[in-house]
């Protein structure tokens, strides 16, 4: 029996932004307009802090917002547009892992690369606007219908009767996509787990919402002093934090010790729904590799357990229950994973020049492992040589008042 599901991609352009850590004053009174006020057009914007940087995934008007401030070698952005996509169905279950089958790995089976931001309610794979055709034509075989909120009309690929019919506006054939649909079958198997795996083993995280959108406007004083105040306070563990805003939809990811800083019975499910966070590879490898979500999502699958994953610029990081743990842990060692200690450093990007091509993530453990110029930075000496950046930080809370009133 067909699945009763449906694919839909999004009437977005979003652009993907690197921060440095040092540099993240240059964009703030930006981020903070586009992230709380009514003064911007912008309805997709997430922000994640790790230990290599910060990542800003914004749809067109946030960009327009933030490009000014741009200019400099510390920020990084993407060649590419991406366009986000999601699928929907009475039986689909949230969660990467639920929908792996359907997307994840027929992605990475025909060499695409891709990145996810994972919301409370809902899960966003994102490929590059190039990839869109080859992206139609790899799904249609396992998706009845999908559409494009883009083109009027919306519905791109049907399959009816055991016949397919498409309806492209937008697309121009290539190279590229026919090299794809050749290789297909030779990438259809069982996937090892080639990059490194840390988990923090003291840490545990919330994924959470808002109860009342009428109440953001209370969360704003928290969410700034997190956002732009908090890195101090993670001494040398892993560092993880994300805030999503699409339209009127919020979610966090955070550590729970934070969970204290919000005001009491505004956030959603946070008493007992725990996670623990997998950091799939040691070194940034970039959005460029194809097959890493894959990977980690297709054990987690066969194991029918809960996953979120959130991408950032340069590494991809899995959120599973705390009860699952040791159940995963077994899993993936079935795929050969290695596991390796905590970063306690914060690590500068690594530059691969097979990257640029798209490249399978077995290739790229053996890539990683040839490199060694890297450079490794004790990330408490990243904070003191960005005193100016503070005390532009520093008047952002004082900003507050102003902007109170414009907070949607």
């Amino acid at each position: 029996m067909e699945a009763n599901i449906e694919l839909r991609l999004l009437d977005y352009k979003l652009k993907i932004i690197s921060i440095k850590k040092p540099s993240i004053h240059k964009l703030m009174f930006a981020i903070v307009k586009i992230a709380f006020t009514s003064k911007t057009k912008c309805s997709f914007f997430s922000f994640t802090e790790t230990n290599d940087d910060y990542s800003i995934v914004v749809d067109h008007y946030g960009f327009q917002e933030l490009k000014p401030f741009t200019n400099d070698d510390d920020i990084i952005l993407s060649n590419s547009d991406w366009i986000p996509m999601h699928l929907s169905g009475e039986d689909l279950q949230r969660g990467i892992s639920k929908i792996a089958k359907y997307l994840i790995i027929p992605l990475a089976d025909c060499k695409i690369s891709i990145m996810a931001i994972s919301m409370y309610q809902c899960d966003y794979i994102l490929i590059k606007e190039e990839d869109y055709e080859t992206v139609i034509e790899c799904l249609s075989g396992h998706i009845p219908k999908i559409y494009d909120e883009s083109q009027e009309p919306e519905l791109v690929f049907a399959k009816q009767n055991g016949k397919a019919h498409y309806n492209f506006k937008k697309v121009h054939r290539s190279e590229n996509r026919l090299v794809r649909k050749h290789s297909l079958s030779d990438e259809c198997r069982q996937r090892k787990i080639t990059l490194p795996l840390l988990i923090p083993d003291s840490i545990e995280y919330c994924i959470t919402g808002l109860y009342n959108m009428d109440a953001f406007f209370l969360i704003i004083p928290t969410l700034i002093s997190i956002m732009f105040y908090e890195t101090e306070e993670y001494e040398n563990n892993e560092i993880f934090f994300n805030f999503t805003k699409k339209e009127f939809d919020i979610s966090l990811v955070l550590e729970t010790r934070l969970l204290k800083k919000f005001p009491h019975g505004i956030l959603l499910n946070i008493e007992n729904d725990y996670w623990k966070l997998i950091r799939i590879g040691q070194l940034p490898v970039g959005f460029e590799v194809f097959g890493v979500v894959a990977s980690i999502s297709q054990p987690l699958e066969i194991g029918n357990i809960d996953e979120y994953y959130i991408s950032s610029y340069d590494t991809g990081y899995c959120f599973i229950p705390s009860e699952d743990l040791n159940l995963a842990k077994q899993l993936f060692v079935q795929k050969d994973a290695k596991f390796v200690a905590t970063n306690k450093t914060c690590f500068v990007e690594v530059k691969v020049d097979s990257l640029m091509n798209g490249t399978d993530s077995e290739e790229e453990i053996n890539n990683l492992n040839s490199q060694e110029n890297f450079v490794e930075t004790q990330f408490p000496d990243q904070i003191e040589s960005c005193e100016n950046g503070n005390c532009i930080l520093d008047k952002s809370l004082n900003e507050l008042n102003t902007i109170k009133n414009n907070v949607v």
